[in-house]
């Protein structure tokens, strides 16, 4: 049972971080959107922050091929 439960835990490590970061993507690609619409720009550390996390979930692409196949 103990041996199960740190099997889980050492999988999740595994997991959270390209969870994480997609889920950062989805928060600012929605805060870009109401800043274009609502404020009528966006500003430069809005787009800058927006290709950081692009950039940062691409180095997790493995992953979610992997996870999308299942």
């Amino acid at each position: 049972m103990l041996g199960v439960i740190k099997q889980r835990k050492e999988k999740m490590k595994k997991h959270i971080i390209p969870i994480i970061n997609m889920v950062s993507l989805i928060i600012v690609i929605v805060t870009v959107l109401y800043q274009h619409f609502e404020k009528g720009g966006v500003t430069v550390s809005g787009w800058g922050l927006l290709v950081i996390l692009i950039s940062v979930n691409l180095t997790q692409i493995n992953y979610w091929k992997e996870y999308f196949k299942k």
